[in-house]
Formats: C-alpha cells, structure tokens, sequence
C-alpha cells in the first residue's frame, strides 16, 4: 500500500509534464529557489578567513559604555577594533590625556575580563 502523498506527488509532476510538453518549455524555476540570507553567507566567509571569532562591533560599543562609564562614554566612543587594538574616538583633549594616563590600564583590565584578554590587548586614543 503506498501512501497518499505518494499520489498527490505523482499527479503534481504528471500535470508539470503535461503543461511543459504542452508549452514546448518547463515550467522555469521560482527566483527564491536559490536564495539565502547575505548573512549568511558572510558567516561563512569569515569562517573560511578565521575571522569568525572577530566582535561585534555593538558589543563593544555596549561593553565601552558599561565599562567607562556614564560621562566617559558620552565623551568617547569606540571607533575600531583590529589585531587586538580598539581605537577609542575622544571628543576633548583633557578627556585624552586623563584617559592615556591615569585611566587606561583600568580601562583595559575591564575590557579584558568582559570580552576576553584575546579579544582587547591594548588601547589607543585619539581626538576626532
């Protein structure tokens, strides 16, 4: 005994022959067929560059502002983040050089214990 989508199955290919034999061409291929999300496909070419393990640059802006804190984040934001080096955008000189020389190993140890000591290894300031 075969089951019923058996014969459902069959009778939709019988009509999809029919119509394309009848046309003289097969029924062409819905677009979607193929399609995937762009996401995707970047996760798999950052897997295949090692980059996968790369943060996102939102949960560093959000760990930036857990960790400077309410004025310094307003004063400062992440710009960049490669080989290990975040390069952090400061709005005053001042804020700069309290950041540079009083704050930064503070700064770069809490970076370290919420995003990995791998991920953040040193700090750069710079005015913009």
């Amino acid at each position: 005994m075969k089951p019923k989508w058996d014969k459902k199955w069959k009778a939709k290919e019988v009509r999809a022959k029919a119509l394309s034999e009848w046309r003289g061409y097969a029924e062409p291929r819905s677009i979607e067929t193929n399609l995937r999300p762009a996401g995707d496909l970047v996760r798999v070419v950052m897997q295949k560059m090692n980059l996968s393990d790369q943060m996102d640059e939102e949960e560093v802006k959000g760990a930036w502002a857990e960790v400077a804190g309410p004025f310094l984040a307003q004063q400062s934001f992440p710009d960049s983040l490669r080989a290990g080096i975040l390069k952090v955008r400061v709005i005053q000189p001042t804020v700069k050089f309290t950041l540079e020389r009083e704050l930064k190993p503070q700064l770069l140890q809490r970076l370290q214990q919420k995003l990995g000591a791998q991920v953040v290894r040193d700090l750069k300031f710079f005015i913009g």
